[in-house]
């Protein structure tokens, strides 16, 4: 009798710890789905400004999705010259303001293609941050 509710005892604690590895995992998950929900809203949000803002120099337009420290990242659409809207093309850069240029670019046809590039772009430069940072320290 001993050795069987101590058999049960092993399969709860066991059943315990899975349970609680899987909520550990859904919280995980859900944190990482509100996260993108909330980047995709800022890249929507960011593209609804690009039609409000003037136009560069070379026809496109640029509005600053997220900014890091000297870094931002960019969405742009440009248009060439004898194109109609519709052929309109996107680019997600990460701009370096201290250097005045972009340091990484993804080219997109659309603003659903353009949807992991923020996010890829946004680990990156928090990335390089923390690799500037752990030089410094």
């Amino acid at each position: 009798m001993d050795r069987e509710q101590g058999r049960q005892d092993q399969r709860r604690r066991t059943a315990e710890r899975g349970l609680e590895r899987l909520g550990v995992a859904l919280q995980a998950a859900g944190q990482r789905a509100r996260q993108a929900e909330g980047q995709q809203r800022a890249l929507v949000q960011t593209y609804t400004r690009l039609n409000l803002l003037p136009p560069q120099a070379d026809g496109s337009e640029t509005a600053i999705i997220a900014s890091f420290e000297t870094r931002d990242v960019r969405l742009a659409e440009t248009l060439p010259a004898d194109e109609v809207p519709e052929n309109a093309r996107l680019r997600v850069d990460l701009y370096d303001r201290s250097l005045g240029e972009a340091i990484g670019t993804v080219c997109c046809n659309d603003l659903q293609e353009a949807e992991p590039a923020p996010i890829a772009l946004m680990d990156d430069a928090e990335a390089r941050l923390r690799t500037c940072s752990n030089r410094k320290a």
